[in-house]
């Protein structure tokens, strides 16, 4: 539920609420009165906006063992969203051990450790949308044998 409310000159003009914060609402404000200025005129937009459900498939992946000079591929998905415009980065200390491009809806992640050892990072996929644009990201984790 959303509400428009407009004030001028301290006196209340307008009130609108809509519940449906998913449809373009369109305002048009005209000057009513000669003798006022548009200093005199406030409108508060007040509501919640609700992103839809995004995610990534799988939440998180283990890469398992895989030798220093090898590497191993997966895939993930964007759930919930048309993932045309967007960036795909991989956040975290051991990120040079891990790769990722875009592929359509989907996102191809390959681990290649560097060298030995437990290795730990993010998926992050940036999601433009209708609202604001956010993050949503993925667990990865594998070890260098």
């Amino acid at each position: 539920m959303a509400q428009i409310v407009c004030r001028l000159g301290g006196h209340p003009a307008i009130a609108y609420s809509w519940a449906n914060v998913r449809e373009p609402l369109v305002i048009q404000v005209h000057k009513i009165h000669p003798n006022r200025s548009w200093a005199d005129c406030h409108i508060w937009i007040v509501g919640e906006y609700r992103r839809m459900s995004t995610s990534l498939s799988p939440a998180s992946h283990d890469f398992g063992s895989i030798r220093v000079g090898q590497a191993s591929n997966s895939q993930f998905a964007v759930i919930g969203h048309n993932f045309t415009n967007g960036e795909v980065s991989i956040d975290g200390q051991d990120r040079a051990s891990f790769s990722a491009v875009k592929a359509g809806q989907s996102i191809d992640v390959t681990f290649a450790p560097v060298n030995r050892g437990a290795k730990v990072a993010r998926l992050k996929v940036f999601i433009e949308s209708d609202g604001p644009p956010y993050w949503i990201s993925s667990s990865l984790q594998g070890t260098g044998a």
